[in-house]
């Protein structure tokens, strides 16, 4: 853990020389991601990536530091037809399998840049600021505590080089992105210090009150100037928002819709968002449904005859085509209910095949008997007529006394 803080402050002035200007070339190759938490960053806060992700490969992955910067692609391959045509995508994913300078990109950035079909090419890419809205999110790592804090910046517009948590130097979560403070002295949650360092040397300081498992919103984000401090407040707390991914077609820069403003610069650029989305819609669709950028407008329930907040059908007033079909039910009410009644007089009684089947198997039982007592009655004849044949034998002529004494004396 030492080691990885110590190679971080190393690390950090090149990395800083790594933006900007500084082009890097690679293969792009292509991959699908369900959503912006499942990266190996394990962001919980999506600032509006959408289809414009990519994983960093892993000479450059450089233990999640480089987790929630943007880069700008651009085709570098004889088979594209336009090399000048850039998109901006988000490290929210790593790619174990690719080597330095590689990119793995979504489908739809991939083809936005080449015009093929998923393959691999050569590109051309920079580290630039990202195109968010709104203020950075602080997300606390589930199973945080006053003696054990992990802390997720997010929905920043440069990338963070280092953090302090309570003016104390953190170390960085194995696998996953937080900034993590533990075995220090124990932190209140309610007015946690924190401070951010970006790549580009600007420096921000907040208080937050934090809670474990859910996002906090700060009061600022890079680029408004040098160094920026706030007060102690009461942060908002935003839930994860995860997107999912879905086949879109070549589009500019993306813009984050997700984060709400709370000053008043961040309310001037959350409304050029909106007016950015607008014309999209606009140019996009032909039919004018009326389409704001962050709003949702609930269904006219007006002409319907049901409310869906309605938990019953008592006060509904009916439709005339409800009404008559009603009426035809009521009118078939009565035959139902006479013919329901009529089989049940008939299924009152004992089923005729119920007592077919109890005849039967009486019948069964006394043949059985029957047929067992002729059995048994004639083997005790048997025995009868052989003892009494036994007896007749003892006793005839040729067994009497006086016949066995006369052979003797002929002897």
């Amino acid at each position: 853990m030492m080691f990885r803080q110590a190679w971080a402050l190393v690390i950090m002035p090149a990395m800083a020389l790594a933006g900007g200007d500084t082009y890097f070339t690679g293969d792009a190759t292509s991959y699908t991601l369900g959503q912006v938490s499942a990266g190996n960053c394990n962001f919980m806060y999506d600032p509006g990536v959408d289809d414009n992700y990519a994983a960093l490969n892993s000479e450059q992955w450089d233990s999640t530091l480089n987790c929630g910067r943007c880069a700008e692609v651009s085709c570098d391959d004889d088979r594209c037809s336009d090399t000048t045509s850039t998109q901006i995508v988000y490290i929210v994913d790593r790619c174990p399998e690719c080597k330095q300078g590689d990119l793995d990109l979504s489908p739809a950035v991939f083809e936005a840049i080449t015009g093929s079909d998923p393959d691999r090419y050569s590109i051309k890419w920079r580290f630039v600021d990202c195109p968010v809205s709104g203020n950075i999110e602080y997300c606390t790592k589930s199973g945080s505590s006053s003696s054990w804090l992990a802390i997720q910046p997010a929905n920043f517009a440069n990338g963070v080089a280092s953090m302090k948590i309570a003016n104390q130097d953190v170390t960085m979560v194995d696998s996953c992105y937080y900034y993590l403070l533990n075995g220090g002295s124990n932190v209140d949650m309610s007015a946690v210090s924190v401070e951010l360092t970006s790549f580009s040397g600007e420096t921000i300081t907040e208080t937050l009150s934090l809670t474990a498992d859910e996002c906090t919103e700060g009061t600022s984000n890079f680029g408004a100037s040098t160094t920026q401090q706030s007060s102690t407040q009461q942060s908002s707390t935003s839930q994860t928002s995860p997107s999912t991914t879905a086949p879109a077609a070549t589009t500019a820069t993306p813009t984050a819709t997700t984060a709400t403003p709370s000053s008043g610069s961040s309310s001037t650029q959350q409304n050029e968002v909106n007016k950015y989305f607008n014309t999209l819609k606009s140019s996009n669709s032909s039919g004018g449904d009326g389409y704001q950028a962050g709003k949702v407008t609930a269904a006219d329930e007006s002409g319907s005859g049901v409310s869906i907040l309605q938990s019953s059908e008592a006060g509904v007033e009916k439709t005339p085509s409800t009404q008559q079909t009603d009426d035809a039910d009521q009118t078939a009410d009565s035959d139902t209910k006479q013919v329901t009644t009529k089989t049940k007089a008939k299924s009152s009684g004992t089923s005729p095949v119920f007592i077919a089947m109890a005849v039967l198997a009486a019948v069964g039982g006394i043949a059985l008997a029957a047929v067992a007592y002729s059995v048994k009655k004639k083997k005790l004849d048997d025995k009868r007529i052989d003892r009494d044949e036994n007896l007749a034998r003892s006793f005839d002529t040729f067994s009497s006394p006086l016949r066995i004494n006369e052979t003797i004396a002929q002897i």
